[in-house]
């Protein structure tokens, strides 16, 4: 399944690939997720701008990896939002990310280019669950537990993070290692 739109795109009903992949690319503007996701194999969610995935717009690639980069703006997950994939997860942005929940088989990289990670709401769990993350941002990652904000929350073996100089908050529900992470890679569709 390929759609794209010359300007905003917004899903609100479900688009799903039985036996291939899903490319949803807002090429000049916004990608809004109203809906469900689904994909047997790899998904790409692309947008010039913004990409805001809201509760109702969960993502699953069964046996793939997902692929979401808003290129000037910042991916925002609504509190209860999800994405899940049997292989690696990658979303970058241009700006901050908003985390609802990453649930990845393997590894998950989250890259907030020129601003902040933070957390959406604590509806699904963990913020990040996979084998190994690695947690760039251009500002800080997480905020401090009892002012009004609380850390990444993780499930994961190895985290590796860079917040530019910035103050790192992450809680994790297991045994965690803080180390290097190799490249994490994903499928464009």
């Amino acid at each position: 399944v390929k759609i794209e739109a010359e300007s905003d795109l917004t899903t609100t009903s479900l688009v799903a690939a039985v036996g291939n992949d899903v490319l949803l690319d807002a090429i000049g503007g916004n990608l809004m997720l109203s809906a469900l996701v689904n994909a047997a194999d790899d998904i790409s969610l692309l947008a010039q701008s913004n990409i805001l995935q809201n509760a109702e717009g969960d993502v699953t690639a069964v046996a793939g990896s997902v692929d979401a980069e808003a290129t000037v703006g910042s991916i925002t997950m609504a509190d209860g939002a999800e994405t899940d994939a049997g292989g690696n997860i990658r979303y970058l942005a241009g700006d901050s990310v908003v985390l609802g929940r990453l649930d990845s088989d393997a590894d998950i990289r989250v890259e907030a280019t020129a601003g902040s990670i933070t957390d959406a709401g604590d509806a699904n769990g963990e913020d990040v669950e996979g084998v190994n993350a690695q947690l760039v941002a251009g500002t800080w990652i997480g905020e401090a537990a009892g002012v009004g904000g609380t850390p990444i929350e993780t499930d994961l073996d190895v985290l590796a993070a860079d917040a530019n100089g910035g103050s790192i908050y992450i809680s994790d529900s297991e045994d965690l290692t803080v180390g290097t992470v190799g490249p994490i890679v994903v499928d464009r569709i």
